[in-house]
């Protein structure tokens, strides 16, 4: 119960970093602090969208290492 607890808390934290991104980055579109990349960026041009990008990437793991967890958790007393 406390592990599926901690991963569902890690994955609403994600979760909420993953929506302040998608904000954020509308907000700087929007202004035109930053550009809209149509093309393929080289590597390294923008790091600290990498980094948020590798942080959706961990949201995305957690989130169904989560779900394994949970529907073990249900599943096992079957078994």
């Amino acid at each position: 119960m406390a592990t599926s607890v901690l991963f569902w808390a890690l994955a609403q934290s994600m979760h909420l970093s993953l929506r302040v991104r998608t904000t954020l980055q509308r907000g700087l579109w929007k202004n035109g602090i930053i550009p809209r990349q149509r093309t393929k960026p080289s590597k390294g041009a923008n790091m600290p969208m990498a980094l948020i990008d590798n942080l959706t990437f961990m949201s995305v793991v957690v989130y169904l290492l989560y779900v394994l967890i949970e529907g073990w958790n249900r599943l096992a007393p079957v078994f």
